[in-house]
């Protein structure tokens, strides 16, 4: 999304502040809202779709037989062994 793309000193930040304000506040509002948001929604469906891939692979690992063995060691206060399937 190139959201980073410079890298000033402090003494040059309120310049370039000044200047990237002065380039986006002619631009036309609504066209800048409907970007913003079209970005927005393409992150926020991204988000879902990895957390949605995160929550199933977290229950596959959640009930496999690795998963039990930790909680049995931990519960018997032993290292557990992982044993291929």
């Amino acid at each position: 999304m190139r959201l980073i793309t410079a890298t000033v000193s402090d003494d040059e930040l309120e310049k370039v502040v000044t200047s990237k304000v002065a380039r986006l506040a002619v631009l036309p509002p609504q066209a800048v809202c409907a970007t913003k948001k079209t970005m927005r929604l393409a992150r926020d469906r991204a988000l879902k779709v990895f957390r949605d891939e995160e929550e199933a692979v977290f229950l596959k690992q959640a009930s496999s037989a690795e998963a039990h063995e930790a909680l049995q060691a931990f519960m018997e206060g032993r290292k557990p062994v992982f044993r291929p399937e």
